[in-house]
């Protein structure tokens, strides 16, 4: 592009983000969301939750490891408020990545357009269901595809990006720089959305300064951008302190990561397994929830917060295995929305403590989705998963089936 034709599109690129961040002040809120999971499950009603946040400061040092959770009693937007503040920190030059279910928050929305504004390159892929026709989203497709490059752009998949049917279902967001730190990556089971502030306990996990992980993720961005076929097999991947799994895959034991997960952890006495699962139905859900009673009955101290499509079998299964099982859907349209764990172990004589975070249901349907799930070694992360969690499973009144106000 010439120097005079370069100038010409920053004019317009500066009247099309003036105009769009002129929209979004005014979009309203969204109506509650529909997670993907809800088939075959028991039909329920929607508003939003996810867990409470140890926010970030945008710019601090990195390495480091934080986890964002979204709590809808006392600290409603503790997710979209840190991730608000890293894209206004993305200085110009640099680039932010999005992969996810869909955007339908105004105040994201308006971060990532004003980012784009100053000069920042944004690439967003999310699902082509019906969600993704939000006002925020239409907003963002017509400001970043106004002209076509390669640099900034809104695309929709057509089920998985990755694999035939299912759909994107995966929640990151990736930045090259937020202010003197690079290579952030966020990532976990919130989406992005004003009812998910309000009513929904979910988490991200959020990883600064750390090139393996923002590669990785790279790496994978580029074959749903291509439309690749995973194959069938589950993508897995582990460094020193941390691992990452990512599908679709075929629906088995045998690709399953997650069993493949709690068979590796001991089944005794000192083990401690913490689970906050939106979803969990199937066949998938059958052979999870076995292996969970199984291990309490060796000796671990395993609980499960069950939010409002896990299903009663898998319920009862667990609990006849000794699991404690706390209901995580309650009367005011609040629930949790994890798909998440934390698990500690001694092993050769040294105490170990994992927590996972992701957008991975635990069910035949998710493993047929886009879904990426991170797993970090880190006693910080562990305790601050501990902490929200225990605010979620004690919180009273609980409550399950029919009683549950989703969907």
């Amino acid at each position: 592009m010439s120097h005079r034709g370069w100038r010409a599109w920053s004019s317009v690129k500066r009247i099309w983000t003036f105009s769009v961040l002129a929209l979004l002040a005014v979009i309203p809120v969204v109506a509650p969301h529909i997670d993907e999971d809800p088939r075959q499950a028991p039909s329920l009603r929607a508003a939003a939750l996810e867990l409470e946040a140890t926010s970030t400061d945008a710019v601090s040092t990195a390495p480091s490891a934080t986890l964002l959770t979204n709590d809808p009693q006392t600290a409603p937007h503790a997710i979209s408020d840190a991730l608000v503040s890293d894209i206004e920190a993305v200085p110009a030059g640099e680039s932010i990545d999005v992969t996810t279910y869909w955007i339908s928050s105004p105040r994201v929305a308006s971060a990532l357009a004003a980012a784009f504004g100053r000069g920042v390159q944004v690439r967003i892929l999310i699902d082509g269901g019906r969600r993704s026709r939000s006002s925020a989203a239409r907003s963002l497709d017509d400001l970043l595809n106004a002209v076509a490059t390669d640099s900034s752009w809104l695309r929709r998949t057509d089920g998985a990006a990755r694999g035939a049917g299912g759909i994107m279902h995966e929640k990151t967001y990736r930045f090259s720089r937020v202010g003197d730190v690079p290579w952030v990556t966020v990532t976990g089971s919130w989406n992005t959305a004003e009812s998910a502030d309000l009513g929904e306990y979910a988490a991200m996990l959020r990883l600064a300064g750390r090139q393996d992980v923002y590669e990785l993720w790279s790496d994978i961005a580029e074959e749903q951008r291509a439309g690749r076929s995973a194959g069938g097999v589950a993508r897995e991947y582990a460094g020193a302190d941390w691992s990452a799994y990512f599908l679709p895959a075929a629906d088995s034991r045998a690709t399953d990561p997650v069993l493949r997960r709690l068979r590796s952890i001991p089944s005794r006495p000192g083990t401690v397994v913490r689970v906050a699962m939106f979803s969990m139905w199937g066949d998938r859900a059958g052979w999870l929830s076995r292996r969970l009673a199984r291990m309490s009955r060796g000796g671990a101290d395993i609980t499960v917060v069950a939010g409002p499509t896990v299903s009663r079998s898998a319920r009862s299964t667990l609990r006849r295995g000794g699991v404690r099982v706390v209901a995580g859907c309650f009367r005011d349209g609040d629930f949790v929305h994890g798909k998440d764990m934390s698990a500690s172990w001694v092993r050769d004589g040294v105490r170990r403590e994992w927590t996972w975070i992701g957008s991975d249901n635990w069910t035949s349907r998710g493993m047929s989705s886009d879904q990426a799930v991170l797993g970090i070694r880190d006693a910080a992360v562990y305790d601050q998963f501990g902490a929200a969690f225990a605010r979620a499973s004690r919180r009273p009144g609980g409550v399950v089936g029919r009683a549950c106000p989703f969907g």
